[in-house]
């Protein structure tokens, strides 16, 4: 090298200092200002399927809400009973946002959303930065990374897994108390005692400063240790939480080895017991929905390991994963194998100094997934239930690239490790920003429920319930081709649940595949045969195909196995008030009031059903009220609308003995014998109409329609062609 190519030390280390300036210290900003624009899509996200339960139609939110049914009965928690649960803060934060932006749109429940992973992140930074070897720089890496991972995207977008965000918040809080109190705060608060005061701020110390040391020596010795108090409050929202016992004694035993035992006693009580009591008031209501125990238990070591892989190649990402329970044996082992040696790399990565907080992450990926593990839930797996466990997750990968940073300056020549560090500086902005851009477009398909579904339905083609969805969502939108091909593809699937099932027989039913649709509605019931909900939506299916008598026959039993089932009280007023038995319809309607107030659709069934029993014992003499004109009337209209044609025009004809110079009842009789078929005494009834009123020119017009329609029966005329 020539001395005037030459670079001195001094210089290259001068480099070196700035570069690493603009790279760390100024990344806190630049990470601010790119994740406004990764997440610009998320303020344009809705309302979507759990949303709908949980929010928009849940009445104790919506409705009369009250404070303290949110706070005491699971049941406020969603409008459908399979899905209630105990999040009681959650349910609070729902209302709040409620209150203030209604439920029109989600753009307030977003921006709340989004305020609390804003929080998150801060903390997370906080948390990060106290792990051993996990400096600023490294505490921004994870924190660019957790924040901008697509993974995190449908948790954010979601606004019913709200409570998974919040809860991280706990989470990473309650671990932060744990490791800085009270190894790492001082023993005393530095009061100057000897100090002549001189302000009143040095009165106060003088006076007050002993007492203050105290109670600061106090609360440092608390049994349950300040870390508990922000993972209870966050266990309210999010009950996987619970795993933090699990979380802090992995960095305790990496970083603290000299930890006491008793200072788990009091998390893993609370944690713990708060967990199981969680589980079992729980089970009593969704336990028929969820997954079989075995099945459920023997896929997730291959749950885990996907998740893992997901947060390092986050590609093909959709709301359903497509995992069910037809797996094969090889499918088991591997999962097992590789939850092994996700095992194994975090314990050889625990023996190396350096390594520990690689070792740290993944041991809070494994923790914060045991929860999920022992709980059988509805689905085997879905990205929200990685949101927790991806922050270790990114803390291992960040601290795996932290590793490689540091080891950078070893190199011997100064400019290659000025262009190593300037190479490895370009690859974590690399996978960063593209984090971001893949965030920014999984955000984008947030918009609706379309783009949503089919995204899910497109990335996964084994996903019946992904294709059922994407198909319901394209017929909502008008797009019944769309919705035909995917129902096409969903009815040569299998579907895992029952939900899935009756959703799949419904579809198929429009298209007209009635035995088909009616062998899933079968199958749903044969998954959940105790439940009410199978039963509930086949009664519907064969009430909308005539079979009253089968339909009454499973509203029955439906009604019988859920005794807060509004679906088959629902079917059964149809079906009493078709047969115009109001007290049995009006026993139906009172049973779905007793736990749902507020539910309009029983709300009307029993004021038609006051109203016809009153009207009945008016025009059958059982009133002491004289039956008027009006009364027969109004019955006549409701014995047409049941399809009772000839009672219709008995009424509207008794309506006629009280007031001869009714044209209303001459209308109704006209309008029953014109739909029973009989052409002339429409054309009577309706000139009698007009003999009374000569001027209506509906009467007018209907008289020329009926008058044609008899010329055509009897071949006068020949019937006009269609247009």
């Amino acid at each position: 090298m020539t001395p005037e190519k030459a670079v001195s030390p001094a210089k290259e280390t001068h480099l070196e200092e700035s570069a690493d300036f603009l790279l760390w210290w100024l990344s806190p900003a630049l990470v601010l200002v790119a994740g406004f624009f990764v997440w610009l899509n998320h303020f344009r996200s809705g309302f979507h399927f759990d949303d709908l339960h949980h929010i928009v139609n849940n009445r104790a939110i919506t409705g009369d809400a009250s404070i303290w049914r949110l706070l005491t009965d699971p049941r406020a928690f969603s409008s459908l009973r399979e899905y209630a649960d105990y999040r009681p803060l959650l349910s609070l934060s729902f209302l709040f946002d409620y209150w203030i932006g209604g439920n029109e749109t989600a753009s307030f429940f977003q921006l709340d959303t989004f305020f609390w992973f804003i929080a998150l992140l801060f903390v997370l930074y906080l948390l990060i930065g106290t792990i051993p070897r996990m400096d600023h720089r490294a505490a921004v890496l994870a924190t660019a990374m957790f924040g901008f991972h697509p993974l995190v995207a449908d948790t954010v977008n979601y606004v019913s897994q709200r409570g998974a965000i919040i809860g991280a918040i706990g989470l990473c809080l309650g671990l932060f108390l744990w490791i800085m109190w009270p190894l790492r705060v001082p023993k005393r608060i530095p009061f100057d005692m000897n100090r002549v005061p001189t302000s009143w701020v040095d009165q106060m110390i003088w006076e007050h400063g002993a007492w203050v040391n105290r109670k600061y020596a106090e609360i440092k010795t608390w049994p349950l240790g300040l870390h508990l108090y922000p993972v209870f409050i966050a266990m309210l929202f999010e009950p996987s939480v619970a795993a933090f016992p699990l979380i802090a004694l992995a960095y305790s035993k990496l970083f603290v080895p000299e930890t006491k035992w008793r200072r788990y006693l009091a998390p893993s009580a609370v944690c713990g017991g708060y967990w199981l009591f969680h589980a079992i008031l729980q089970w009593q209501y969704s336990g028929a929905f969820r997954q079989p125990a075995t099945s459920y238990w023997m896929t997730q070591p291959l749950a885990v390991v996907r998740g893992l892989y997901l947060f390092v190649l986050p590609a093909n990402l959709a709301l359903d994963t497509g995992l069910d329970g037809n797996f094969g044996t090889i499918t088991v082992i591997l999962g097992f194998v590789g939850l092994l040696v996700i095992i194994a790399v975090a314990l050889v990565a625990g023996r190396v100094e350096e390594w520990k907080p690689v070792s740290f992450g993944l041991w809070w990926y494994l923790s914060a997934s045991v929860p999920f593990m022992l709980e059988p839930r509805m689905t085997l797996e879905s990205t929200w239930r990685l949101f927790v466990p991806a922050i270790g997750a990114a803390i291992a990968f960040s601290g795996a690239i932290w590793v490689v940073w540091s080891n950078l300056p070893a190199f011997p020549w100064a400019r290659v490790r000025l262009i190593s560090m300037v190479g490895w500086s370009f690859f974590m902005v690399v996978i960063v920003a593209g984090f971001g851009w893949n965030t920014y477009t999984r955000s984008s398909i947030w918009g609706s429920d379309i783009d949503l579904w089919q995204g899910a339905a497109d990335a996964n083609p084994r996903s019946s319930r992904a294709a059922v969805q994407a198909a319901l969502s394209s017929q909502a939108d008008g797009d019944d081709t769309t919705a035909v091909e995917y129902f096409e593809r969903a009815r040569i699937m299998v579907a895992n649940d029952p939900i899935t099932e009756y959703q799949l027989g419904i579809g198929l039913d429009r298209l007209g595949y009635d035995n088909e649709s009616e062998g899933h509605m079968k199958r749903a019931i044969a998954m959940i045969p105790k439940h009410a909900l199978g039963y509930a939506q086949y009664a519907r299916w064969l009430m909308n195909h005539r079979r009253v008598a089968e339909a009454l026959t499973t509203a029955k039993t439906a009604s019988s196995l859920g005794p807060e089932d509004v679906l088959s009280r629902q079917v059964l007023m149809e079906i009493y008030s078709e047969q115009y038995d109001w007290p049995l319809v009006q026993n139906a309607a009172e049973e779905v009031l007793r736990s749902e107030p507020d539910e309009p659709i029983a709300q009307r069934f029993l004021a038609v059903a006051r109203y016809g029993e009153a009207q009945l014992e008016r025009a059958d003499g059982r009133s002491k009220e004289t039956a008027t004109p009006d009364d027969f009337l109004n019955l006549s209209v409701v014995l047409y609308h049941h399809k009772r044609y000839d009672e219709c025009i008995q009424a509207a004809r008794s309506a006629l003995k009280i007031r001869a110079d009714l044209p209303e009842a001459y209308a109704n009789i006209a309008t029953a014998y014109h739909t029973m078929g009989r052409i002339d005494e429409a054309i009577d009834a309706t000139r009698e109409l007009l003999r009374l009123r000569p001027n209506l020119y509906f009467a007018m017009s209907d008289l020329q329609v009926l008058l044609r329609e008899k010329a055509v029966a009897e071949g006068k005329i020949k019937p006009q062609k269609a247009q």
